[in-house]
């Protein structure tokens, strides 16, 4: 008779093996300037200021970012409205990043990009 607890830990263990050894220069992609130019690309919509529209809230991009920084496809997956999908287009765009990697060459990749917007 034999335990599935033991089993799964097995398992466990030779996958974690497997992507230490084999995945060392695999590299996510990373924003140029980090969280500063994120800052810096991202403003609560002036106009939504001046009106006193006041709205809180998560926005989310999604992209291409190529084998050369790129950033291409961007669509907006979560919305807080036409104004903040704007701003969101527009600070992707203003963005630098330095591509994924897998084994030291570059990859296209889909990226996710989360902004919360608050007053």
């Amino acid at each position: 008779m034999f335990s599935f607890k033991k089993i799964f830990v097995v398992l466990i263990s030779v996958c974690s093996l497997a992507t230490s050894t084999t995945f060392q220069n695999n590299k996510l992609p990373s924003i140029v300037g980090g969280s500063k130019s994120v800052q810096e690309a991202f403003k609560y919509p002036k106009i939504m200021m001046e009106q006193n529209a006041i709205t809180t809230g998560k926005s989310i991009a999604e992209f291409f970012i190529n084998k050369d920084g790129k950033v291409t496809d961007i669509t907006v997956i979560k919305s807080l409205g036409p104004v903040f999908d704007q701003v969101m287009i527009e600070g992707v765009k203003k963005l630098e990043f330095v591509p994924a990697s897998i084994n030291g060459k570059p990859i296209s990749v889909k990226y996710k990009l989360p902004i919360i917007f608050r007053k």
